[in-house]
C-alpha cells in the first residue's frame, strides 16, 4: 500500500469544493422572522464598523426567556430596594469608570457586584508569572482602559434585545465583530448576571446555557500555567481589537432537522464520499472547507474553565466563538451550531495541559458579501462513552450518525457545498472509537453529498490504516446502508479482540 508522504501533499492541492468559490449568490443581508440582523446593514461597508441599530427598544419589551439577559438592563439587585436605587449596571458601570492598575484592582472591581465570588488566584499567577515586564505594563496603560469603555458600550452596541438560540427553533443571529468584542470585555469584566436567579452559583442541571464570564479563568488553582497561556490569547484577541477594531461581521446558526426527515441509514444506497487524509496539520489550517469542532453540547466546553482540548483551544485563537456561549441553548441530539466569520487572533502548540500562547496572527482570510470571514465552524457534540463497547450499538451508531448529519446537512446542490475538514471527533476523553467515528463521519457527509477532508493528528499509521480502509470499500462498491451493516455484524459478533478495521478486512478476505 502507498504511503502518505505529506512533503508531497498539501491542502492547496487539494481540489475539493471550498468557499467563498464554491457559494452560490448571496442573497441581501437583512433581517427576518429567522435570522435577526444586530447592526444597520446600510453601514456595512467593511471600511469601518458598521453601526447599531437605530431604533431602540424600550427595556419592558425585552422577554427574558427569549433574548440575552443583558447587564444593562438588569433590575436593581434586591425587590425590597426603592425603584430610584442603583441597578447592578449602575454599580457595574462605576467600578469599571475607575483606572485598574493591578490584578487586584480588577478582582476587587468585578467583586463590587459579584459579591461572594472565590479569590482570582489563577488571575494573579498570569500577572506575576506569564504576562510580565513591558508587556504586562502596556496592558494596563494601554489595553485595559480600552477594554472597560468598550464594555459600558453595552448599551450602545445593543440597544436591541439580542435573541436566545434556543431548542429545536432554526435561527440565525449576525453580528459585528465590534459587537462580538463588546460582548466578551463584558465577559472578562464578569458583568452578565446569571441565568437562572439563584444567585452567583449555577451549574448545567439548572441553566440549560453555558457560563459566560472569565470568573472560571480567573479562580482555577490548577493547571495555572495552561490556563495562563489561554488568557494571553484572550489579552493578545484584546489588544488587538482595542488598537484596531475589525469591521466585519459574524453569524450564528442553529441548524435543526426534523426527526422525520433522518436518512434510512440502513437502507441508503449511496456511495461513499471522496477522501483525503493529513497526518500532520489541524482542522483549522484547512480554509475554505466546513471546520468541525469537536464541541460539548454545552457550547465552548471548558473554555471558561479548566478544559484546553480541541473545542477549548479553537475558542481560545478564536476568541468571536465565544459568543456562542451567551446565545445558544444546549444542543439537542437532532441540531448543530454553524458559526461563520470569526477571525483567528493567535497561535498556540501543544494540547490539553501541554497548551501555549505561540504569538500573534493575522488572519488573512479574505470576507464573503456580508463582510464574514469565509471560514465556517460547526459544533457538533458526540456521546460519551464509558463503557467502550456501547457505542457499537445500533441505536448508539443511530444517534451519531444523526448528529453528524445535521452538522454537515446543507440545502444547497452539491456543487455549492464545501468539502468537510474533520478528524477523531468524540475520541480521547469522550472515550470514542476513533475508526467507528470516521466511518461514521464518512457515511453522514456521503449522504450530504460533501466530501471529507480527515486530519489524524500526527498518527500516520492511523492516516495509512483509513486510507487502506476507504479504498477497500469504495472499490468493492459499498453504500452507506452497506457499512451500517458491517458496523452491525461486527457489533453482533462481539469479538473485540480484532478492531472494527480488522473485521472488515477479514470480511474482504
Amino acid at each position: 500500500m502507498k504511503k502518505i508522504n505529506q512533503n508531497q501533499k498539501s491542502l492547496d492541492m487539494c481540489s475539493f469544493n471550498q468557499i467563498p468559490a464554491c457559494y452560490p449568490a448571496f442573497p441581501p443581508l437583512k433581517s427576518t422572522a429567522t435570522h435577526h440582523v444586530a447592526f444597520d446593514v446600510s453601514t456595512l461597508s467593511g471600511t469601518n464598523p458598521p453601526l447599531p441599530i437605530s431604533n431602540p427598544i424600550r427595556t419592558q419589551r425585552w422577554n427574558k426567556k427569549r433574548h440575552v439577559r443583558m447587564s444593562s438592563n438588569s433590575a436593581p439587585g434586591s425587590p425590597k430596594k426603592k425603584r430610584d436605587a442603583p441597578t447592578r449596571w449602575d454599580s457595574i458601570t462605576k467600578a469599571l469608570e475607575q483606572h485598574l492598575e493591578s490584578s487586584k484592582a480588577i478582582e476587587d472591581a468585578i467583586k463590587s457586584y459579584n459579591p461572594g465570588m472565590p479569590g482570582f488566584r489563577c488571575l494573579r499567577f498570569f500577572f506575576d508569572k506569564i504576562l510580565t515586564g513591558t508587556d504586562r505594563d502596556k496592558f494596563f496603560k494601554e489595553t485595559l482602559p480600552k477594554m472597560r469603555l468598550l464594555a459600558l458600550r453595552l448599551q450602545e452596541l445593543f440597544p436591541q434585545p439580542l435573541p436566545l438560540l434556543l431548542r429545536n427553533q432554526p435561527h440565525c443571529v449576525t453580528v459585528s465583530q465590534e459587537q462580538c468584542a463588546c460582548l466578551l470585555a463584558n465577559a472578562f469584566f464578569c458583568t452578565f448576571p446569571d441565568r437562572n436567579g439563584l444567585g452567583f452559583e449555577y451549574d448545567h442541571k439548572v441553566s440549560p446555557f453555558p457560563v459566560f464570564g472569565f470568573d472560571g479563568l480567573f479562580c482555577q488553582d490548577s493547571y495555572k500555567k495552561m490556563i495562563g497561556h489561554k488568557l494571553m490569547c484572550i489579552v493578545n484577541y484584546f489588544t488587538r481589537v482595542t488598537t484596531s477594531m475589525p469591521t466585519g461581521a459574524v453569524s450564528f446558526e442553529r441548524h435543526v432537522v426534523s426527526r422525520k426527515k433522518f436518512p434510512s441509514w440502513q437502507g441508503s444506497s449511496m456511495p461513499l464520499c471522496n477522501l483525503e487524509i493529513f497526518a500532520e496539520g489541524a482542522i483549522e489550517d484547512a480554509q475554505g472547507f466546513l471546520q468541525a469542532d469537536f464541541a460539548n453540547k454545552y457550547l465552548g466546553g471548558g473554555v471558561l474553565e479548566g478544559g484546553c482540548v480541541q473545542e477549548e483551544i479553537r475558542f481560545c485563537i478564536n476568541p468571536e466563538l465565544m459568543v456562542s456561549m451567551l446565545i445558544t441553548e444546549v444542543l439537542d441530539d437532532n441540531e448543530a451550531l454553524i458559526m461563520t466569520g470569526c477571525e483567528q487572533f493567535s497561535r498556540y502548540r501543544g494540547y490539553g495541559g501541554s497548551f501555549e500562547w505561540e504569538g500573534d496572527f493575522e488572519d488573512e482570510t479574505e470576507r464573503d458579501a456580508w463582510q464574514r470571514r469565509c471560514v465556517q465552524v460547526v459544533a457538533m457534540d458526540a456521546t460519551p462513552f464509558r463503557a467502550h463497547n456501547d457505542q457499537f450499538s445500533a441505536k448508539m451508531v443511530r444517534r451519531e450518525l444523526n448528529k453528524a448529519y445535521a452538522a454537515f446537512d446543507c440545502p444547497a446542490a452539491p456543487e455549492h457545498k464545501s468539502a468537510i475538514a474533520t478528524g477523531n471527533w468524540g475520541c480521547g476523553a469522550f472515550g470514542g472509537d476513533k475508526r467507528l467515528k470516521a466511518l461514521i463521519q464518512i457515511m453522514a457527509a456521503s449522504v450530504c453529498q460533501r466530501n471529507v477532508i480527515y486530519f489524524t493528528f500526527d498518527d500516520s499509521s492511523f492516516s495509512e490504516e483509513l486510507l487502506e480502509i476507504h479504498k477497500m470499500l469504495t472499490e468493492r462498491k459499498k453504500t452507506v446502508g452497506d457499512v451500517w451493516n458491517i458496523i452491525k455484524e461486527y457489533n453482533e459478533s462481539r469479538k473485540r479482540d480484532a478492531t472494527l478495521f480488522d473485521f472488515i478486512r477479514k470480511g474482504a478476505s
